[in-house]
């Protein structure tokens, strides 16, 4: 278990704390270039609040939510050529955060003014919208082949928001003992506790997890990358009597909104069948994730039962569970077993990052120079042969 202060070194993600300092490291999730329309959308990320737009001419702002003049929102301000403009007083704002106009000052010294609006540098790729909110220079935006390939269908959508920590997510990805227990039921494939593997990677750590397959000859081999610092790669399990499909391949961000909320910004890619591109469905919507606990877990001291109809979507089946440990999780009550493996990986990774950091040092997946460079998963979601030294005694 963890100490309740390094509990909070894990959790706490806003400005100055050790985490959010780390994960200001690498380049994050915002939003989808899809959703960049004419007005400016309200983000919050890591506990800054902050306005995302794009001008007509295609530049992304990314910036302080609040005007540097008076204090109004630019959430609602105008977004023109040059920028964005305050609708309180016409103060514009340049993609960089440069006031470039204040329309009701004409003295020279007014105009050469230098006000800069907090803002940080973006990049789009794979339908999202990337930003880097940490010190220059920014490192490279890794190129996931699943953000760049184009022997396939992919979608960039906003999964979810979920009102507790980012934390609890990533522990739950790299936990496969959950899976008879919380979606054994809806996906029979995953019936039975799996026997699994755990290393570190370039970028964070693999998972492997071993399941019998439809014969003794065979069995089920699914591979779950963690990615830092809060990023995770998975198939969409296939079906128990077709594995003839390609595996749609899931890259799921967690991002934390603040210390107890997180939106998960999902791309799902599914490779090209012989060249032929295709015509995949992307299911779940909003309603699936619909899940409201009567009495919150967290809050429940014995006045009645908590009663919430156990979901029949997955993702939600997830959900509920991550919602039951509370807003951030008290892992100073838990006690862990060799099962937890994965979990304790991750927080192991996650404070290496943050001492990386600490010491002057970029953590563990920031990539310096070779912008153009590809980056492969080896992700398994599949039956192989039994191997004999593996087959059951």
């Amino acid at each position: 278990m963890l100490s309740a202060e390094e509990n909070e070194l894990l959790a706490c993600v806003g400005p100055g704390t050790p985490a959010g300092e780390a994960m200001r490291r690498y380049w994050l999730p915002v939003g989808l270039s899809a959703d960049l329309g004419e007005r400016p959308q309200y983000v919050r990320v890591l506990g800054e609040d902050l306005v995302l737009f794009r001008t007509p001419g295609g530049e992304i702002g990314l910036m302080d939510a609040v005007c540097s003049h008076r204090g109004a929102s630019l959430v609602y301000g105008c977004v023109e050529k040059a920028g964005l403009r305050c609708r309180y007083h016409g103060w514009l704002y340049d993609a960089s955060g440069r006031c470039v106009e204040q329309p009701a000052e004409v003295s020279r010294a007014a105009r050469e003014e230098k006000i800069r609006q907090r803002a940080y540098p973006t990049q789009e790729l794979g339908g999202l919208v990337f930003a880097y909110m940490g010190p220059q220079p920014a490192p490279v935006l890794p190129r996931f082949d699943t953000l760049v390939r184009v022997d396939g269908t992919r979608k960039a959508t906003v999964a979810r928001t979920i009102a507790c920590n980012y934390l609890q997510i990533l522990e739950n990805s790299m936990d496969p003992v959950h899976l008879p227990f919380v979606h054994g039921e809806s996906i029979k494939v995953w019936a039975g506790i799996p026997e699994f593997t755990v290393e570190e990677t370039e970028f964070g750590m693999r998972q492997v997890q071993y399941r019998p397959g439809p014969t003794p000859a065979e069995r089920y081999v699914r591979s779950v990358f963690h990615i830092l610092p809060f990023s995770r790669m998975v198939g969409i399990p296939a079906s128990e009597d077709d594995f003839s499909t390609p595996t749609t391949i899931r890259t799921i961000w967690a991002v934390p909104i603040d210390d107890t909320n997180t939106i998960e910004f999902e791309v799902r890619y599914q490779p090209g069948v012989d060249g032929r591109k295709l015509d995949y469905k992307f299911e779940s919507s909003p309603a699936d994730f619909d899940v409201t606990l009567e009495v919150p877990f967290h809050q429940y001291r014995g006045a009645g039962t908590p009663r919430v109809a156990y979901p029949k979507f997955f993702g939600a089946q997830d959900q509920l569970m991550q919602l039951s440990q509370g807003p951030i999780a008290k892992r100073e009550r838990e006690h862990l077993r060799s099962s937890d493996r994965g979990v304790v990986m991750v927080r192991k990774l996650l404070r290496q990052a943050i001492e990386d950091v600490k010491a002057g040092k970029d953590p563990r997946g920031v990539i310096r120079g070779r912008p153009e460079q590809v980056i492969n998963f080896d992700l398994e979601d599949h039956l192989v042969p039994v191997e004999p030294e593996r087959a059951p005694a």
